[in-house]
């Protein structure tokens, strides 16, 4: 049998989404910036979105979001993906499902309603 034949050839060709996109070349500037290059932007002060329009995703971008509760999250939302920014900790970007980041705000809301 072919690789074809299980399916693995259809795998290969599978583009990669926007979030994924954008968050390998954050990832590639900050691998930049933890290796002390001279010319490295700290992680806190990448334009995501500058880097979003350079890699040709912007349009793919819906909306951004701070949180409501914590100005030093924010939110890129994009076809079944959310990029999560969090300006606290050393590697800020995690990229969620919508399902998995929708998961995350219920269980603030339901903190929040019973703390």
């Amino acid at each position: 049998m072919s690789d074809g034949e299980h399916g693995c050839e259809a795998q290969l060709d599978v583009e990669p989404t926007p979030g994924e996109r954008l968050l390998y070349g954050l990832g590639l500037l900050y691998r930049r910036w933890a290796a002390s290059l001279p010319d490295a932007i700290p992680p806190h002060r990448i334009d995501v979105e500058a880097l979003a329009r350079s890699l040709g995703v912007w349009s793919e971008v819906e909306f951004v979001q701070v949180d409501e509760d914590d100005p030093e999250l924010q939110y890129f939302h994009l076809p079944g993906e959310v990029l999560v920014i969090d300006h606290r900790v050393e590697f800020p970007w995690q990229l969620l499902s919508t399902s998995e980041w929708g998961q995350g705000q219920e269980q603030k809301e339901f903190w929040r309603f019973f703390h």
